[in-house]
């Protein structure tokens, strides 16, 4: 799939069953996070959803002393679902006004955000919705949440992304500026898309990020150099059996010793498998 394929599938390995599909209406060519990554936050959902549906609700036992939690974990795995349809900005939209281009001004220049909106940006996730259904989603930089209606902040609080971002030096008061989130985003890690710079609604962001055209050359080369060493170790007869987790770490630690690059497993699965 190209970066721009309006449906992605999340596929078993070993079995090739289809386990999720997520639809992308309205889509931008040069969306700012790649659809992959926001396809499997949205698939973790589905399948805690699914797995609350199937064998988690049916069986709760309406004893009097568990019978008003019983219901709230209903009631919030109901609410959950109707959220997740507005998870997406490609599928949001207001009297026919989609919600790609509100998203896409967090990133205009000088516009302060929060460790959330900063996340959500990071995600590919409609960060709009952080005024509307999740008002009160707690800071996911603090600490781990804890309860059996936290689904969705605790797939939030496991992504790669917020690991990183918890620990951002450009924070101020839990507070993360347009230009520093874009220079987190791109140049201390590989979150945005390889299209994220042609996007013309942020010309003016890119006009104040110096070295922009030596930071693309050097992104392309990685990129090549990523690919190249993906394809000699799934050509390897040692590594025919290996699954991507396995070639993502060896290229990980292959980049680190004879390149100087560091980038995560969880970065080279994400971004480049």
């Amino acid at each position: 799939m190209t970066e721009i394929d309006p449906e992605w599938e999340v596929v078993d390995e070993d079995t090739n069953e289809l386990l999720y599909k997520l639809r992308f209406d309205n889509v931008d060519i040069n969306r700012v996070v790649h659809m992959k990554t926001t396809t499997m936050v949205m698939y973790s959902l589905h399948k805690w959803i699914k797995s609350y549906n199937e064998k988690i609700l049916p069986n709760l036992s309406y004893i009097e002393e568990s019978g008003k939690k019983n219901t709230e974990l209903k009631s919030y795995v109901r609410n959950l679902e109707y959220i997740s349809t507005g998870l997406i900005p490609e599928n949001s939209s207001i009297q026919g006004v989609s919600f790609v281009k509100q998203n896409y001004s967090y990133l205009k220049p000088n516009k302060v955000l929060t460790h959330n909106q900063a996340l959500f940006t990071l995600l590919g996730l409609n960060t709009v919705e952080l005024d509307f259904s999740l008002a009160e989603l707690p800071t996911l930089n603090d600490v781990r949440p804890a309860g059996n209606n936290k689904i969705l902040e605790n797939i939030l609080w496991e992504t790669y992304q917020n690991f990183e971002l918890k620990s951002c030096a450009y924070f101020d008061n839990g507070k993360i500026t347009s230009e520093n989130l874009i220079k987190f985003a791109t140049e201390d890690n590989d979150f945005f898309s390889s299209n994220w710079e042609q996007n013309k609604l942020l010309k003016k962001v890119k006009s104040v990020l110096k070295g922009s055209q030596n930071k693309r050359q050097k992104t392309i080369d990685q990129e090549v150099l990523i690919s190249e060493l993906i394809h000699e170790c799934s050509a390897n007869e040692k590594h025919k059996k290996w699954k991507k987790g396995a070639i993502a770490s060896w290229v990980s630690e292959k980049l680190l010793k004879e390149h100087q690059i560091a980038l995560s497993e969880d970065t080279i699965l994400r971004h480049y498998m």
